[in-house]
């Protein structure tokens, strides 16, 4: 899995592909996430949500097990 600001980098996944002979998936911090109506969906698009699957994952901490 690729996430943070640079895995959006244009041919980023491709040459992982190709030097790792592996599958290389963006990871969506938001997918199947619900969301509140008052947040901007455009905001949340892959460019501008890949560096916040860190920042996701602290805050569903506070979720686990409650």
């Amino acid at each position: 899995f690729l996430s943070g600001g640079s895995s959006v980098l244009p041919g980023l996944q491709e040459a992982i592909k190709r030097r790792t002979f592996s599958e290389c998936v963006l990871a969506d911090p938001f997918s199947g996430m619900r969301v509140s109506e008052a947040v901007d969906r455009s905001a949340l698009q892959y460019s501008a949500s890949a560096g916040m699957l860190t920042a996701c994952g602290l805050a569903l901490r506070r979720f686990h097990g409650s």
